[in-house]
């Protein structure tokens, strides 16, 4: 026998409540027990203390209108579907709703028992599927970052040492020649200039593809390094304080959130045509916030997310939900560009 799903019910209308009741219970082959609560702080505190396999949100309540409830259940319980109701259809607050995290939205004179328990099973099974191929994508980051560190490491330890040997070689050997003559003396100058820039070259590999050499240093001195790395060109001017970075992270080191302040770099680069870009850090009780603000000339986000152009601000998005946290892209055309990371450590203890 199929057990009873667990639902909950953000519902300030008596009236609407026991219709939604009486709905669920006439639906053939669905079996739930529907916890009503009437405002959203009651219904984020039964979340608090309850698993629900789906959530049912009227849109108007007395301490939350619009899509504010949306995005305070998403914040506590965001792997768990969430279906709006509304007493009338708006399509363009669907979509936002929608776009905001929402699995469904229902307009509430045109449901009935049938409707409402598809929606329901529709829900949950979309939001399944939804959680598997987020778990394999942040398995494929992990991969990804498993692979760089071994190749970085390859290349540090081996291809480096070896090019270190072979410049102590020639310069041994170069040496021992007894009054050389001026053309072997250049000669030497140039293979050895050519041995070091192949030294600086695989080192250089080496730290892009992984970092992993910076985790003695710690994360606050990491960013610190690679702001200046892109200072480098003469062209942006990288302000970064960082110092609250410090200690937050288990050994004081994360790569995800390495990977987002680089990946925010490389776009301002490649995209912003800004001068000037400021990375601060902050923390405030157990929560980290990181903004990375540049003057540039901005973009329409919605336009950027729903495109291939979007494909490395999406990763970055998904690096936050490896730290638990959550990014914001924020922007406007002619106003320059932000990313917002938060990041509790509540959150993030296991």
């Amino acid at each position: 026998m199929t057990s009873a799903l667990r639902i909950l019910l953000l519902e300030d209308n008596a009236d609407d409540v026991r219709l939604l009741q009486l709905y669920l219970a006439d639906a053939e082959d669905f079996q739930c027990e529907l916890d009503a609560v009437s405002t959203l702080e009651k219904g984020l505190t039964a979340l608090r203390g309850q698993e629900y396999e789906a959530i049912l949100l009227d849109m108007h309540l007395p301490d939350a209108q619009g899509l504010e409830g949306l995005s305070a259940l998403r914040a506590l319980a965001a792997e768990t579907p969430i279906l709006l109701l509304t007493g009338f259809a708006d399509i363009d607050t669907a979509v936002q709703a929608v776009r905001r995290g929402a699995q469904d939205y229902l307009v509430k004179g045109k449901v009935d028992g049938e409707i409402l328990s598809r929606a329901i099973r529709y829900a949950i099974e979309r939001n399944r599927a939804e959680q598997q191929i987020k778990q394999l994508s942040r398995r494929v980051l992990e991969i990804q970052e498993e692979e760089r560190a071994r190749i970085s490491r390859e290349i540090h330890d081996g291809l480096g040492q070896d090019l270190f040997a072979l410049k102590l070689l020639v310069q041994t050997s170069f040496e021992r020649l007894e009054n050389p003559d001026p053309v072997t003396v250049q000669n030497r100058s140039l293979i050895l200039d050519s041995i070091k820039r192949l030294i600086e070259h695989a080192r250089h590999l080496a730290r892009n593809l992984s970092p992993v050499f910076m985790e003695t240093a710690g994360l606050p001195a990491a960013i610190l390094r690679l702001a200046e790395t892109f200072e480098m060109g003469g062209s942006l001017n990288v302000q970064a304080n960082v110092e609250a970075l410090d200690g937050f992270f288990p050994n004081n080191w994360d790569i995800n959130l390495y990977r987002i302040v680089h990946e925010a770099l490389l776009n301002v680069v490649r995209h912003s045509g800004a001068s000037e870009v400021d990375i601060s850090a902050k923390r405030t009780g157990d929560t980290l916030t990181l903004r990375i603000h540049d003057n540039g000339k901005g973009f329409m986000v919605e336009e950027i997310m729903n495109s291939m152009k979007g494909l490395g601000l999406i990763i970055m998005d998904e690096r936050a939900r490896l730290l638990s946290g959550k990014l914001e892209i924020r922007s406007v055309p002619g106003n320059g560009s932000e990313v917002y990371v938060e990041i509790k450590r509540s959150e993030r203890s296991e």
